[in-house]
Protein backbone atom coordinates (compact mmCIF):
# COMPACT_ATOMS: atom_id res chain seq x y z
CA UNK A 1 0.00 0.00 0.00
CA UNK A 2 1.33 3.43 -0.92
CA UNK A 3 0.17 6.98 -1.47
CA UNK A 4 1.01 7.95 -5.04
CA UNK A 5 1.29 11.20 -6.96
CA UNK A 6 -1.78 12.68 -8.56
CA UNK A 7 -1.77 12.76 -12.35
CA UNK A 8 -4.40 13.83 -14.89
CA UNK A 9 -6.04 10.38 -15.10
CA UNK A 10 -6.44 10.16 -11.33
CA UNK A 11 -7.66 13.73 -11.02
CA UNK A 12 -10.43 13.09 -13.54
CA UNK A 13 -11.98 10.65 -11.04
CA UNK A 14 -12.26 13.21 -8.25
CA UNK A 15 -15.40 15.15 -9.34
CA UNK A 16 -17.46 11.94 -9.21
CA UNK A 17 -16.75 11.48 -5.48
CA UNK A 18 -16.78 15.10 -4.24
CA UNK A 19 -20.33 14.66 -2.89
CA UNK A 20 -19.13 11.65 -0.88
CA UNK A 21 -16.18 13.60 0.48
CA UNK A 22 -18.24 16.61 1.54
CA UNK A 23 -20.95 14.42 3.07
CA UNK A 24 -18.47 12.32 5.07
CA UNK A 25 -16.26 15.19 6.20
CA UNK A 26 -19.12 17.52 7.04
CA UNK A 27 -17.65 20.34 4.97
CA UNK A 28 -16.70 21.28 1.40
CA UNK A 29 -13.00 21.61 2.23
CA UNK A 30 -10.35 18.95 2.69
CA UNK A 31 -7.16 17.27 1.53
CA UNK A 32 -7.33 14.23 -0.76
CA UNK A 33 -4.76 11.47 -1.35
CA UNK A 34 -4.52 8.75 -3.99
CA UNK A 35 -3.95 5.38 -2.30
CA UNK A 36 -2.71 2.46 -4.40
CA UNK A 37 -3.55 -0.80 -2.64
CA UNK A 38 -3.05 -4.17 -4.35
CA UNK A 39 -3.25 -2.53 -7.76
CA UNK A 40 -6.50 -0.69 -6.99
CA UNK A 41 -6.75 3.09 -6.79
CA UNK A 42 -8.57 4.33 -3.70
CA UNK A 43 -9.06 7.81 -2.23
CA UNK A 44 -8.42 8.98 1.32
CA UNK A 45 -9.34 12.49 2.50
CA UNK A 46 -9.43 14.43 5.75
CA UNK A 47 -10.00 17.87 7.22
CA UNK A 48 -8.09 17.30 10.48
CA UNK A 49 -10.95 16.12 12.73
CA UNK A 50 -12.71 13.93 10.19
CA UNK A 51 -11.50 11.56 7.52
CA UNK A 52 -12.98 9.23 4.91
CA UNK A 53 -11.60 6.29 2.95
CA UNK A 54 -13.26 5.40 -0.36
CA UNK A 55 -12.03 2.03 -1.53
CA UNK A 56 -12.79 -1.01 -3.64
CA UNK A 57 -13.90 -4.07 -1.70
CA UNK A 58 -14.79 -7.15 -3.71
CA UNK A 59 -15.68 -5.00 -6.70
CA UNK A 60 -17.92 -2.63 -4.73
CA UNK A 61 -17.20 0.95 -3.73
CA UNK A 62 -17.07 1.15 0.07
CA UNK A 63 -17.01 4.33 2.16
CA UNK A 64 -15.60 4.39 5.69
CA UNK A 65 -15.74 7.64 7.72
CA UNK A 66 -13.44 8.27 10.72
CA UNK A 67 -13.10 10.70 13.59
CA UNK A 68 -9.47 11.61 14.37
CA UNK A 69 -7.57 13.30 17.15
CA UNK A 70 -4.96 16.00 16.62
CA UNK A 71 -2.21 13.38 16.16
CA UNK A 72 -4.02 11.54 13.35
CA UNK A 73 -5.05 8.71 15.69
CA UNK A 74 -8.40 7.01 15.08
CA UNK A 75 -11.06 7.85 17.66
CA UNK A 76 -13.90 6.09 15.83
CA UNK A 77 -14.92 4.75 12.44
CA UNK A 78 -17.91 3.10 10.76
CA UNK A 79 -18.25 0.11 8.46
CA UNK A 80 -21.74 -0.75 7.26
CA UNK A 81 -24.15 -0.80 10.20
CA UNK A 82 -21.39 -0.95 12.83
CA UNK A 83 -19.61 1.87 14.61
CA UNK A 84 -16.22 1.23 16.24
CA UNK A 85 -14.72 3.52 18.87
CA UNK A 86 -11.78 3.95 21.24
CA UNK A 87 -12.26 5.55 24.68
CA UNK A 88 -8.84 5.49 26.33
CA UNK A 89 -8.22 1.83 27.13
CA UNK A 90 -11.83 0.87 26.42
CA UNK A 91 -12.97 -0.16 22.93
CA UNK A 92 -16.56 -0.52 21.72
CA UNK A 93 -18.60 -1.83 18.80
CA UNK A 94 -22.13 -0.49 18.26
CA UNK A 95 -24.39 -2.49 15.96
CA UNK A 96 -26.95 0.03 14.70
CA UNK A 97 -29.28 -2.63 13.29
CA UNK A 98 -29.50 -4.54 16.59
CA UNK A 99 -29.26 -1.45 18.76
CA UNK A 100 -26.65 -3.19 20.93
CA UNK A 101 -23.32 -1.67 21.96
CA UNK A 102 -20.51 -3.92 23.24
CA UNK A 103 -17.36 -2.70 24.96
CA UNK A 104 -14.24 -4.21 26.47
CA UNK A 105 -11.88 -2.91 29.13
CA UNK A 106 -9.00 -4.55 30.98
CA UNK A 107 -8.68 -2.58 34.21
CA UNK A 108 -5.32 -2.44 35.97
CA UNK A 109 -5.22 -3.60 39.61
CA UNK A 110 -1.65 -4.84 39.46
CA UNK A 111 1.23 -4.02 41.79
CA UNK A 112 4.90 -4.98 41.98
CA UNK A 113 4.08 -8.47 43.24
CA UNK A 114 0.81 -9.28 41.49
CA UNK A 115 -0.05 -8.52 37.82
CA UNK A 116 -3.77 -8.75 38.52
CA UNK A 117 -6.42 -7.16 36.35
CA UNK A 118 -10.18 -7.20 35.81
CA UNK A 119 -11.64 -7.75 32.35
CA UNK A 120 -15.01 -6.02 31.91
CA UNK A 121 -17.25 -7.07 29.01
CA UNK A 122 -20.21 -4.68 28.82
CA UNK A 123 -23.30 -4.89 26.60
CA UNK A 124 -25.93 -2.19 26.38
CA UNK A 125 -29.23 -2.51 24.52
CA UNK A 126 -30.14 1.05 23.46
CA UNK A 127 -33.64 -0.04 22.44
CA UNK A 128 -34.60 -1.73 25.73
CA UNK A 129 -32.31 0.43 27.91
CA UNK A 130 -30.76 -2.60 29.62
CA UNK A 131 -27.09 -3.02 30.45
CA UNK A 132 -25.16 -6.22 31.17
CA UNK A 133 -21.60 -6.33 32.50
CA UNK A 134 -19.64 -9.57 32.91
CA UNK A 135 -16.31 -9.47 34.73
CA UNK A 136 -13.40 -11.91 34.64
CA UNK A 137 -10.07 -12.09 36.44
CA UNK A 138 -7.28 -11.53 33.89
CA UNK A 139 -3.56 -10.87 34.30
CA UNK A 140 -2.59 -7.29 33.44
CA UNK A 141 0.68 -7.37 31.49
CA UNK A 142 1.59 -4.43 29.24
CA UNK A 143 4.88 -3.73 27.50
CA UNK A 144 6.19 -0.19 27.12
CA UNK A 145 5.28 0.07 23.44
CA UNK A 146 1.71 -1.14 23.91
CA UNK A 147 -1.18 1.26 24.43
CA UNK A 148 -3.27 -1.44 26.12
CA UNK A 149 -2.47 -4.69 27.89
CA UNK A 150 -3.35 -7.62 25.63
CA UNK A 151 -6.34 -9.86 26.27
CA UNK A 152 -6.02 -13.63 26.02
CA UNK A 153 -9.50 -15.14 26.14
CA UNK A 154 -8.18 -18.70 26.38
CA UNK A 155 -6.92 -17.87 29.90
CA UNK A 156 -10.38 -16.88 31.16
CA UNK A 157 -12.03 -19.13 33.69
CA UNK A 158 -15.42 -18.57 35.32
CA UNK A 159 -16.81 -15.05 35.40
CA UNK A 160 -16.25 -13.45 38.79
CA UNK A 161 -19.37 -11.27 38.67
CA UNK A 162 -22.44 -10.38 36.62
CA UNK A 163 -24.39 -7.14 36.65
CA UNK A 164 -27.76 -6.55 34.96
CA UNK A 165 -29.16 -3.02 35.07
CA UNK A 166 -32.66 -2.64 33.65
CA UNK A 167 -32.68 1.11 34.28
CA UNK A 168 -28.95 1.80 33.72
CA UNK A 169 -28.57 3.40 37.14
CA UNK A 170 -24.94 4.51 37.05
CA UNK A 171 -24.77 5.79 40.62
CA UNK A 172 -25.54 3.28 43.35
CA UNK A 173 -25.54 4.61 46.89
CA UNK A 174 -25.08 2.81 50.17
CA UNK A 175 -28.01 0.56 51.01
CA UNK A 176 -30.32 -1.88 49.28
CA UNK A 177 -29.80 -2.49 45.57
CA UNK A 178 -32.66 -0.78 43.70
CA UNK A 179 -35.36 -2.66 41.82
CA UNK A 180 -34.29 -3.45 38.28
CA UNK A 181 -30.66 -4.02 39.26
CA UNK A 182 -29.21 -7.52 39.60
CA UNK A 183 -25.73 -8.45 40.79
CA UNK A 184 -24.18 -11.90 41.20
CA UNK A 185 -20.73 -12.68 42.59
CA UNK A 186 -18.60 -15.81 42.48
CA UNK A 187 -18.09 -18.31 45.29
CA UNK A 188 -14.98 -20.45 44.71
CA UNK A 189 -15.19 -23.32 47.20
CA UNK A 190 -13.08 -26.34 48.13
CA UNK A 191 -14.14 -29.51 49.92
CA UNK A 192 -12.35 -28.56 53.15
CA UNK A 193 -14.57 -25.52 53.75
CA UNK A 194 -17.84 -25.13 55.62
CA UNK A 195 -19.49 -23.40 52.63
CA UNK A 196 -18.78 -26.43 50.41
CA UNK A 197 -20.89 -28.67 52.62
CA UNK A 198 -23.54 -25.99 52.92
CA UNK A 199 -23.95 -25.87 49.12
CA UNK A 200 -24.49 -29.65 49.11
CA UNK A 201 -27.13 -29.30 51.85
CA UNK A 202 -28.97 -26.53 49.97
CA UNK A 203 -28.95 -28.38 46.66
CA UNK A 204 -29.55 -31.98 47.73
CA UNK A 205 -30.98 -31.88 51.25
CA UNK A 206 -29.74 -33.35 54.53
CA UNK A 207 -30.85 -36.92 53.80
CA UNK A 208 -28.85 -37.13 50.58
CA UNK A 209 -25.77 -35.56 52.15
CA UNK A 210 -25.87 -38.13 54.98
CA UNK A 211 -26.43 -40.93 52.46
CA UNK A 212 -23.92 -39.96 49.75
CA UNK A 213 -21.63 -37.33 51.20
CA UNK A 214 -21.07 -33.79 49.92
CA UNK A 215 -18.17 -34.80 47.64
CA UNK A 216 -20.25 -37.42 45.86
CA UNK A 217 -23.14 -34.98 45.35
CA UNK A 218 -21.08 -32.08 44.09
CA UNK A 219 -18.77 -34.24 41.98
CA UNK A 220 -15.51 -32.36 42.58
CA UNK A 221 -13.24 -31.18 45.39
CA UNK A 222 -13.57 -27.65 44.02
CA UNK A 223 -16.78 -26.02 42.86
CA UNK A 224 -18.02 -22.58 41.81
CA UNK A 225 -21.37 -21.06 42.60
CA UNK A 226 -22.84 -17.54 42.43
CA UNK A 227 -24.82 -15.59 45.01
CA UNK A 228 -27.04 -12.58 44.47
CA UNK A 229 -26.03 -9.19 45.81
CA UNK A 230 -28.55 -7.50 48.11
CA UNK A 231 -27.04 -4.18 49.17
CA UNK A 232 -24.03 -1.91 48.77
CA UNK A 233 -21.83 -1.43 51.83
CA UNK A 234 -20.19 1.78 53.00
CA UNK A 235 -17.00 0.60 51.29
CA UNK A 236 -18.85 0.63 47.93
CA UNK A 237 -18.70 -3.16 47.65
CA UNK A 238 -21.73 -5.31 46.83
CA UNK A 239 -22.80 -7.46 49.78
CA UNK A 240 -24.73 -10.75 49.82
CA UNK A 241 -26.73 -12.64 52.44
CA UNK A 242 -24.68 -15.79 52.02
CA UNK A 243 -24.92 -18.35 53.62
CA UNK A 244 -28.64 -17.58 53.86
CA UNK A 245 -29.12 -16.96 50.14
CA UNK A 246 -29.49 -19.39 47.26
CA UNK A 247 -26.36 -20.63 45.41
CA UNK A 248 -26.66 -20.41 41.60
CA UNK A 249 -24.83 -22.74 39.22
CA UNK A 250 -22.97 -21.31 36.23
CA UNK A 251 -25.63 -22.70 33.88
CA UNK A 252 -28.30 -20.70 35.73
CA UNK A 253 -26.26 -17.49 35.47
CA UNK A 254 -25.78 -18.01 31.71
CA UNK A 255 -29.55 -18.43 31.31
CA UNK A 256 -30.09 -15.10 33.11
CA UNK A 257 -27.76 -13.40 30.61
CA UNK A 258 -29.48 -15.05 27.64
CA UNK A 259 -32.93 -14.18 29.03
CA UNK A 260 -32.18 -10.50 28.45
CA UNK A 261 -30.89 -11.19 24.93
CA UNK A 262 -27.19 -10.73 25.70
CA UNK A 263 -24.19 -12.79 24.65
CA UNK A 264 -22.41 -15.04 27.14
CA UNK A 265 -19.14 -15.02 25.18
CA UNK A 266 -16.88 -12.13 24.20
CA UNK A 267 -16.94 -11.73 20.38
CA UNK A 268 -13.64 -12.35 18.62
CA UNK A 269 -14.16 -9.12 16.64
CA UNK A 270 -14.15 -7.10 19.87
CA UNK A 271 -11.05 -8.86 21.22
CA UNK A 272 -9.19 -8.28 17.93
CA UNK A 273 -10.10 -4.59 18.04
CA UNK A 274 -8.79 -4.34 21.60
CA UNK A 275 -5.59 -6.23 20.82
CA UNK A 276 -4.88 -4.12 17.70
CA UNK A 277 -5.30 -7.18 15.48
CA UNK A 278 -8.07 -5.76 13.30
CA UNK A 279 -6.71 -5.87 9.74
CA UNK A 280 -8.72 -2.88 8.51
CA UNK A 281 -7.71 -0.71 11.47
CA UNK A 282 -4.04 -1.55 11.01
CA UNK A 283 -4.24 -0.68 7.30
CA UNK A 284 -6.00 2.59 8.15
CA UNK A 285 -3.29 3.46 10.66
CA UNK A 286 -0.65 2.78 8.02
CA UNK A 287 -2.42 5.20 5.65
CA UNK A 288 -2.76 7.83 8.38
CA UNK A 289 0.92 7.59 9.23
CA UNK A 290 1.82 8.26 5.59
CA UNK A 291 -0.74 11.07 5.42
CA UNK A 292 0.78 12.64 8.54
CA UNK A 293 4.23 12.55 6.95
CA UNK A 294 2.95 14.08 3.69
CA UNK A 295 1.14 16.86 5.55
CA UNK A 296 4.26 17.60 7.57
CA UNK A 297 6.38 17.83 4.41
CA UNK A 298 3.65 19.77 2.59
CA UNK A 299 4.12 17.36 -0.31
CA UNK A 300 1.64 18.87 -2.80
CA UNK A 301 2.47 16.25 -5.44
CA UNK A 302 0.85 13.53 -3.33
CA UNK A 303 -2.10 15.50 -2.01
CA UNK A 304 -4.75 17.85 -3.35
CA UNK A 305 -6.18 20.61 -1.21
CA UNK A 306 -9.71 21.24 -2.45
CA UNK A 307 -12.56 23.56 -1.66
CA UNK A 308 -16.04 23.38 -3.14
CA UNK A 309 -18.39 26.30 -3.52
CA UNK A 310 -21.93 25.67 -2.22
Amino acid sequence: MEIVKWDEDKMRQLPAIFHILSGSLGSNNGIAYAVLDEGKLNVFAHNKERAVYIYDKDGKVTVTPYMLDENYNIKSFSIGSKQYAYFGERVSVFDLEKGVEESLLLADYSDDNDPDGLLCYTQYNHVKDIECEIQFQHRYMKSRNEERARIYTYTLSDMCSLMIDKKRSYELGVGLIPKGYEYYSLLDLTSDTYDYGLVALKEAGLAEVVKQGARSILGSDRITRYVKGVYVGRDGVFKTLWPLSKPYKKEEILKIIEKYGFSTEIPEELVDLYNDQNEFVNKSREILQKVKEIDKLRDTERCIIYGLHP
